[in-house]
C-alpha cells in the first residue's frame, strides 16, 4: 500500500485528472505533503476517505494503535496517554472522535468533498452537524500535525 501516495502524486503530474479520492485522517496526512499542493496547483478536486477509521469509533483500537506507534518509535511514549490519547480532542462541542474527525479532514482546504459511509440517517446527520462547525481550533490541528504528520503508513482500521 501506497501510505506516502507517490503514486498518485505522480499521476497528478498530468493535465488528465480532474479530482482525486485520497485517505486522510488525523492519524494519516500524508496526502497534504504529497497529493493536496499538486491538486491546488492544477485546481484539482480532492475527496476526502477514510475520515473515520476504526481508530476514531473503537476506543480499544485507539489503545492498540497508540502502543503499536510508540512499540516502534513512531510516537514518544510520553506523547499522549495511552488509555486516552486523544481524549484533549474532546469538549463540551465534540464529543466523540468521530465529530473531531470529519472536522479535522474538512477543514483542509484542499478537500471538497468528504466521503460518509453510513446507513444511518441519524449518524448522517451527526457527520453533517460536525462538518459545519468548521475546522478544529488551529492549536488542536497543530497538535495532530505534530504527533501523526510524520507518519507514511495508513494505520487504524
Amino acid at each position: 500500500m501506497d501510505g506516502s501516495h507517490q503514486w498518485l502524486s505522480r499521476a497528478l503530474e498530468s493535465d488528465l485528472i480532474e479530482v482525486v479520492m485520497v485517505a486522510y485522517n488525523m492519524m494519516n496526512q500524508s496526502a497534504e505533503r504529497t497529493v493536496f499542493p499538486k491538486c491546488r496547483e492544477k485546481d484539482v478536486g480532492a475527496m476526502g476517505i477514510f475520515t473515520v477509521r476504526n481508530v476514531f469509533s473503537i476506543a480499544q483500537r485507539l489503545q492498540e494503535v497508540v502502543a503499536e506507534l510508540k512499540r516502534d518509535s513512531l510516537l514518544s511514549a510520553d506523547a499522549v496517554s495511552d488509555e486516552n490519547a486523544l481524549g484533549w480532542l474532546l469538549d463540551a462541542e465534540d464529543s466523540s472522535l468521530i465529530a473531531a474527525a470529519y472536522r479535522f479532514s474538512a477543514g483542509n482546504d484542499a478537500i471538497s468533498t468528504i466521503m460518509c459511509g453510513t446507513i444511518d440517517v441519524d449518524h448522517l446527520d451527526a457527520n453533517i452537524r460536525a462538518i459545519e462547525r468548521g475546522p478544529l481550533a488551529p492549536d488542536n490541528q497543530a497538535r495532530l500535525r505534530e504527533l501523526f504528520g510524520h507518519l507514511e503508513d495508513p494505520i487504524g482500521n
